[in-house]
């Protein structure tokens, strides 16, 4: 991170904003676990209704202006990787909260 601490807690503050509601709503599986030592900001998860986790990455884009990641190879299938940036705002935070809702 640059010697910088307080980067990684911008980063883990961003990630921590999202995931907690987003590990309370059906349809969504967080994969990453919530130890600090474990991540700094990027977290990845998977819609378990939707099999096609590229179809909802296109949604995250086109209809909320939200960019995101399919990441394939993981043993237990495809995952989406959101990994927010230092110039992130929370309000792009509460977006990708509000989508997750509305696409579960």
């Amino acid at each position: 991170m640059g010697g910088s601490a307080a980067k990684g807690a911008r980063l883990n503050y961003l990630r921590n904003l999202w995931v907690r509601p987003a590990r309370e709503l059906p349809g969504i599986e967080v994969l990453t676990p919530d130890d600090p030592r474990l991540y700094c900001g990027i977290t990845s998860l998977r819609f378990t209704a939707h099999a096609d986790q590229q179809a909802m990455v296109e949604r995250l884009l086109s209809d909320y202006n939200l960019f995101t990641v399919v990441r394939s190879g993981a043993a237990c299938g495809p995952c989406i990787r959101i990994t927010p940036g230092l110039t992130t705002t929370a309000e792009h935070i509460l977006r990708l909260v509000t989508a997750l809702t509305e696409l579960r």
